[in-house]
């Protein structure tokens, strides 16, 4: 499937295992609360396969009631005093996000995860500002891969569907594309689950970030 600058508008990219190391935290993170609140902890797949709902969402369905708050409480904390020292972007991300920027692609964030976790990875790592726009669980009543967040997004910048492609890691992301029937990229650098994403045949698979910068730059070129 060939694109060019011309045939390719905008790009969504998913955050976690796409843009940014940031899985290992969030394991380390539910199994604080599993172990704390459940005597249970988790495999990655596990917590993987729990998003759907943010992950309030999520600490709302695993504890009891009258322990949400603290759950809630604790999971923020965890999470944000060990984030510095534990995530970062991939390396070569941020140059694919300016070769965005400086050729006029418009940006768009869509991830499973709640404002507060999304914005304390985005704020810490500088890359807020790249997207303009951001779709978190938070902000839509149906989650990936349910395509009302893509939707907002093509709407409010009137693009043409076959002019956007979607790029994550997850079956839920490709999924999601050809829902909202968009191009579907596979960004397969740090899956968890790469036969299954590719069993959906995504429109492009990317096995490095390197691979990704090198794609959009022949895009760009042509």
């Amino acid at each position: 499937m060939g694109l060019n600058h011309k045939s390719l508008s905008a790009i969504i990219f998913d955050l976690d295992n796409t843009l940014v190391n940031s899985f290992g935290l969030i394991l380390d993170t539910f199994n604080l609360i599993g172990e704390k609140y459940i005597n249970r902890k988790f495999t990655m797949k596990e917590v993987v396969k729990l998003f759907g709902p943010t992950e309030k969402g999520i600490l709302a369905n695993l504890v009891d009631k009258k322990n949400y708050e603290s759950a809630v409480k604790d999971f923020y904390e965890y999470y944000t005093k060990n984030h510095n020292h534990r995530v970062q972007l991939y390396d070569g991300v941020r140059d694919v996000l300016e070769l965005c920027k400086n050729n006029n692609i418009i940006l768009c964030l869509n991830t499973g995860k709640g404002i507060e976790s999304t914005l304390i990875t985005l704020n810490q790592l500088k890359i807020k500002n790249y997207f303009q726009m951001i779709i978190t669980g938070s902000d839509v009543k149906k989650p990936k891969p349910d395509p009302e967040g893509v939707n907002k997004f093509l709407k409010k910048f009137d693009l043409e569907r076959d002019k956007v492609i979607f790029i994550g890691d997850s079956m839920s992301d490709i999924r999601c594309a050809k829902n909202s029937s968009v191009l579907s990229g596979s960004a397969l650098w740090d899956s968890c689950f790469r036969e299954e994403v590719l069993a959906l045949e995504p429109d492009f698979v990317f096995n490095l970030v390197n691979e990704l910068e090198m794609w959009l730059g022949e895009v760009i070129k042509n």
